[in-house]
């Protein structure tokens, strides 16, 4: 995380099957107006990659809740891309169930993904990464 203590919060979810480093070239723009914070999804990019663990988009949305709530995130803008757009759909689609998900999302800005998980049909190489 970067930017100025104060600034409103910025998450950015990344696409498939790279790491946060796609945020590289906007870095320095984004942390001029925005405490920054570009996540590694489980099992992608540096993060760890557990074995036995089956990744859902449900999942993820799940951790970065719970990794927002850990750095006391109570209000924030999202940044996504690609397959980062589903897992910021189901981050949405969580906010008004409980106050387990109460996190305040100010703005969302999709960035070249398929809005629709039911006609997401994933290549056979994205299916193979994804089942590890």
């Amino acid at each position: 995380m970067q930017g100025e203590e104060g600034t409103p919060c910025l998450l950015l979810i990344y696409g498939y099957p790279t790491t946060k480093w796609d945020w590289h070239n906007q870095w320095a723009e984004l942390t001029q107006h925005f405490k920054v914070f570009p996540l590694d999804m489980l099992g992608f990019g540096f993060s760890d990659k557990p074995q036995n663990v089956t990744y859902t988009l449900n999942m993820q949305a799940d951790l970065l809740t719970r990794f927002l709530k850990l750095l006391n995130v109570k209000v924030a803008h999202i940044l996504s891309h690609d397959y980062g757009d589903t897992i910021a759909q189901e981050r949405l689609a969580k906010s008004n169930l409980n106050e387990l998900h109460a996190i305040k999302v100010q703005s969302v800005c999709f960035l070249n993904g398929g809005l629709f998980p039911e006609t997401h049909k994933p290549v056979f190489l994205q299916s193979c990464y994804l089942a590890l």
